[in-house]
């Protein structure tokens, strides 16, 4: 039994050996890759015309030497600028709407890295600045899809960043410069913002655009409506067709002619012909909804006494 002990001591120790081997031997392998280039951003992200533009890379070394130089070459318009290597573009090779784009290599001093280049970026005129924010429709329903609207000098080719707020709270995922207010399920009353960022100040800057509030839709008119003469009544009728979208009852108001009458349960204007009448009839009707939304309706007819 004493020498069976020795042994599973043996193979014991046999294993962890066998083990600390092999992580070595891994690490040596990692140790002969390349460097690598990872990402290339700007800074600024969007470049100015006349200032310098740098490029920032993430890279890693997997060598003995963890220091790492990199070489760049420039693009502007897909021509190469020539005598351009280091990280940074000076200002006067920085021209008002051309697209740059720069590739770099890393080294550690014994392996290079790939070429990786960058995503191309429009250099602007001038500093960005934003005049006004605001939201289309002012004054939307919960059927409409609401839009920001930016003034903004030398925006043309800047990245704009969006969030949308509901009654105060962040919309998770509403990051487009649309946002659709039955996807999201507003009620009448909801009260909604927008604010955009825009690049390089993203995401510590962001602008405001004014709030707007979900209304009820205005009433609905169904069609034309119809006008006709009863010559034995002496009577003109308006026969018209509209409804609430919302569901809700509808009130009506009679602005013309003077002495009309309004059967509202059937949506009917009469008017008597004074005798000798001749000339236009114009109906004019205002149509409010119980949740105050208006709209007008009208009908007209030409009248000659016989």
């Amino acid at each position: 039994m004493k020498v069976l002990r020795v042994m599973a001591l043996l193979g014991l120790s046999a294993l962890v050996i066998f083990a600390c081997s092999c992580s070595k031997k891994k690490k040596a392998e990692r140790e002969d890759f390349p460097p690598v280039i990872s990402s290339i951003g700007f800074s600024p992200t969007v470049p100015v015309a006349g200032q310098d533009l740098k490029a920032v890379i993430k890279a890693e070394a997997f060598g003995k030497n963890k220091s790492l130089t990199a070489t760049f070459k420039w693009h502007r318009n897909r021509e190469l600028i020539p005598g351009q290597e280091s990280d940074t573009l000076p200002g006067s090779e920085v021209r008002a709407d051309t697209e740059i784009y720069v590739e770099a290599k890393a080294s550690d001093g014994v392996k290079e890295s790939e070429w990786l280049q960058s995503r191309p970026v429009r250099a602007i005129a001038g500093l960005l600045q934003i005049n006004r924010v605001w939201i289309e429709p002012e004054q939307p329903s919960r059927n409409d899809t609401l839009v920001v609207k930016v003034e903004c000098e030398n925006c043309e080719w800047a990245r704009i960043h969006y969030r949308w707020f509901v009654n105060n709270y962040e919309v998770q995922g509403a990051t487009e410069q649309e946002f659709s207010a039955a996807k999201h399920e507003l009620k009448i009353g909801d009260n909604v913002i927008a604010q955009i960022s825009v690049e390089p100040n993203y995401p510590v800057v962001w602008e405001g655009a004014a709030p707007v509030t979900i209304t009820a839709r205005v009433p609905e008119i169904m069609d034309s409506g119809r006008v006709w003469v009863s010559n034995s009544e002496r009577l003109v009728y308006f026969q018209f067709r509209v409804r609430d979208p919302e569901g809700g009852t509808l009130s009506y108001q009679v602005d013309s002619p003077p002495g009309a009458s309004l059967k509202a349960d059937q949506s009917l204007v009469t008017w008597p012909v004074p005798k000798g009448f001749t000339g236009e009839v114009v109906f004019k009707i205002k149509v409010r909804s119980s949740e105050g939304r208006e709209t007008d309706l009208s009908g007209q007819i030409h009248i000659e006494e016989q």
